[in-house]
């Protein structure tokens, strides 16, 4: 009756990670690219409405290994807080 359809997509970090296998992944060894999100974002272009389930960023601990972020093009693996990386993966998910 309202011509909707709803589609279930595995990126568990929103950005580029490590863990997006869902049949292959870890969240021990979470590492996470904060800059990026082309791996994923094809997948959902044209939707009008998404929902993200925010979970796996806080289900280890309070930190998070990331790279990428911040326009230096390093590669350096940094440790950041959860709750800093996860702002900075919704403002690149937001660009």
């Amino acid at each position: 009756e309202y011509n909707v359809s709803v589609e279930y997509y595995w990126a568990p970090f929103i950005v580029d990670s490590i863990s997006d296998n869902a049949s292959n992944h870890t969240v021990l060894k979470r590492l996470v690219r904060l800059d990026s999100v082309a791996k994923h974002s094809k997948e959902w272009e044209g939707a009008d409405i998404l929902t993200f389930e925010s979970y796996v960023w806080w289900m280890h601990k309070p930190t998070i290994y990331a790279y990428g972020y911040g326009g230096s093009g390093s590669a350096t693996v940094e440790e950041y807080n959860v709750t800093i990386a996860y702002r900075l993966a919704m403002e690149s998910w937001s660009k």
